[in-house]
């Protein structure tokens, strides 16, 4: 069934998305239809939790401020960085998940939305690697001599994470890219 004329965004937000994809893969006779199933529930919860992650960010970021106005000691700076730690694996987790729906359905939309964005993805996976495997990067470390500017281990600027010379957004414009990403590749995928 193709449907040639355009369905109202009302109708499209009402939809399970993941039920419709199932119908979708089924009507396809796509031989393995629970994995890229599993995989796009699985990115609305990245996505709901990327949401949870931004707001306790900028909560932290709040913390620090008024900190530093009166003059106290605190340990918002280390759960700040846990914080922006947690919301890049978010969105790593939701670039990983993309990839596998689209190399499974090879639906042609989820590759171009994919590939629109893939820079975007991949500075927020690079991110949670460094991240992830932030020993390896301080002095002494395996992999210290692979940053551009070794003394940039991590810091926050603004709304921009700067670490090895590399800056990427984790503010709340961030969160809109990944509203509009999350957006067009579930209307790709349907």
């Amino acid at each position: 069934f193709r449907c040639h004329f355009p369905v109202p965004t009302v109708i499209v937000g009402a939809l399970d998305t993941s039920q419709v994809f199932d119908y979708a893969l089924t009507a396809n006779e796509h031989p393995e239809k629970y994995g890229p199933v599993i995989a796009l529930d699985s990115i609305e919860s990245c996505f709901d939790a990327a949401k949870i992650q931004q707001r306790r960010i900028q909560r932290e970021k709040i913390s620090i401020r008024q900190s530093f106005s009166k003059s106290k000691r605190t340990r918002s700076g280390a759960n700040l960085f846990y914080g922006v730690r947690f919301y890049l694996i978010c969105w790593a987790r939701f670039a990983k998940l993309a990839r596998f729906i689209r190399q499974e359905t090879r639906f042609p939309k989820t590759g171009l939305v994919f590939r629109r964005f893939k820079g975007d993805l991949d500075a927020r996976i690079n991110a949670r690697d460094h991240l992830e495997h932030f020993e390896e990067r301080l002095p002494g470390g395996k992999n210290h001599s692979k940053l551009a500017v070794p003394s940039d281990l991590v810091n926050m600027a603004n709304q921009h994470l700067t670490y090895g010379g590399r800056r990427v957004d984790i503010g709340p414009d961030n969160m809109r890219l990944m509203k509009t990403i999350h957006y067009e590749f579930i209307d790709a995928v349907l």
